[in-house]
């Protein structure tokens, strides 16, 4: 028998204790391309699935240059 918990019932306290062990990690690879005028990455649809990204979702894209490195940072924004 498969039964799933129903964790609405349970306290804000048991759910925190919860939270800490209940993950799951979703890892996936995308090839870039080049159209000639920009670069392009199609994101796999295991990964669109988890973040249930729609088609006018943006992501935004922040470089921090240091003179040691560069740090690329990758925000998902949700169209409204």
């Amino acid at each position: 028998m498969n039964e799933q918990l129903d964790y609405s019932k349970l306290s804000p306290e048991i759910m925190e204790i919860i939270d800490e062990f209940r993950t799951d990690v979703t890892e996936d690879e995308a090839k870039v391309s080049f159209d000639g005028r920009m670069f392009l990455v199609r994101i796999p649809n295991d990964i669109s699935r988890a973040m249930q990204i729609q088609k006018k979702d943006k992501f935004r894209f922040i470089v921090t240059n240091t003179l040691n490195e560069s740090v690329l940072s990758v925000e998902y924004v949700r169209s409204e």
